[in-house]
């Protein structure tokens, strides 16, 4: 896999000062650090995954797919979001449900969707300014106005944990209440925030929420019932670039896939594991996948991987580019042309339990532009 590409694929976003919070090198505020590690058996993907399911979902006219902003999968539903305004709902088999919303400037139509979250009533849309409630079967319930330009959301127990793109000087992530109030605002924003996009906020646990900071081995906790922040790290290690050397390349105008060490990007969930990938020296590329619960992790490096599930090359680049969460399991996507492609080019792996499968679905799509075919799965821990 070529570094450059994950790097260039990767969300970017620039760097913060946390003011208030406490930064000592505690195994306490250790992510990574604070773990046992797990090493793999073997670096094949029909052994690090188990529980794979694929789905095709169904094209048609009016669900046809435009560029994946992310993917979410919440009631037994797969909720798609593309091209920052449309919000498509297809149920557990692929089947297209319904359209959330629409484009325009009228009760319950917005001019862009920057994210979105789902609980067990609701839907929710982030727009400009204000954050757009539907019910579950689409109908339009209310506005929440906002007093801050906020990009992103996260549920955080009776609140709401929010990204916010604002000016200089600015606090960056704000916990606000299910009006819209905002009660309170942490991590100064500074000049370069204005030409990144926002990273999401990713679930860590049943109450934790985790904010990365750039590139670096910094990370920001919410924990939701105590209402408190924390800071973390994720490494324990001296060659693990810190926000301050981050924040330095950043203002240089330095390639950040160039730092002599360690650095992060890729952060996502499932109900239970945490996962993202740490590049070292520009070149070797790893994925983490940590366990809080069992206090365990498996690393490996991605170009040793041998994918004998979905025999692309694309499947974990899909990966790292979205913001994908699911009740269970991690969510990627795979093109059918580009999976249609693969086995082709590998009828010597017919032996796998996949690979009859995959042709199967292959097989089943009859429109020559068809939406993707979404991959979830389990790492074997």
């Amino acid at each position: 896999m070529n570094i450059k590409q994950i790097c260039d694929c990767w969300i970017l976003i620039s760097i913060f000062c946390l003011s208030g919070c406490r930064t000592e090198n505690t195994k306490e505020n250790l992510l990574i650090g604070s773990l046992t590690e797990m090493v793999p058996k073997n670096l094949q993907a029909s052994n690090l995954f188990d529980g794979v399911t694929f789905t095709a979902l169904e094209t048609t006219d009016s669900c046809l797919i435009g560029n994946i902003d992310q993917i979410k999968k919440r009631n037994n539903c797969f909720y798609v979001q593309a091209d920052r305004r449309d919000l498509l709902v297809f149920d557990h088999k692929g089947s297209f449900v319904r359209r959330i919303g629409q484009i325009g400037h009228g009760p319950g139509e917005y001019a862009i969707l920057s994210d979105f979250e789902v609980d067990e009533k609701n839907i929710y849309l982030m727009g400009l300014k204000k954050i757009y409630v539907y019910t579950l079967a689409g109908d339009f319930e209310h506005e929440i106005p906002l007093t801050i330009n906020a990009r992103s959301l996260r549920f955080a127990g009776e609140n709401i944990l929010t990204f916010v793109l604002g000016e200089k000087g600015e606090n960056v992530v704000c916990v606000i209440d299910r009006k819209g109030h905002v009660r309170e605002g942490v991590l100064k924003m500074n000049e370069t925030l204005r030409l990144a996009r926002p990273l999401p906020l990713v679930n860590w646990g049943d109450h934790k929420l985790l904010f990365h900071q750039g590139y670096s081995n910094d990370l920001l906790m919410y924990d939701a019932q105590s209402g408190q922040f924390m800071p973390m790290r994720i490494l324990d290690h001296h060659r693990a670039m810190s926000i301050q050397e981050n924040e330095k390349m950043e203002r240089e105008g330095r390639e950040i896939n160039k730092y002599p060490g360690f650095i992060f990007d890729g952060l996502s969930s499932s109900a239970t594991l945490l996962a993202f990938g740490c590049v070292e020296n520009g070149e070797k590329v790893r994925l983490y996948v940590a366990d809080e619960a069992k206090r365990t992790y498996i690393s490996f490096p991605l170009d040793r991987l041998i994918d004998d599930v979905t025999f692309t090359s694309g499947f974990f680049l899909n990966y790292f580019m979205l913001c994908n969460s699911s009740e269970e399991r991690f969510i990627s996507y795979i093109e059918p042309y580009v999976l249609e492609e693969a086995l082709s080019s590998t009828a010597a792996k017919a032996d796998s339990e996949f690979y009859p499968l995959l042709w199967e679905i292959i097989d089943s799509i009859k429109s020559e532009e068809s939406n993707p075919i979404i991959v979830e799965f389990k790492f074997n821990m």
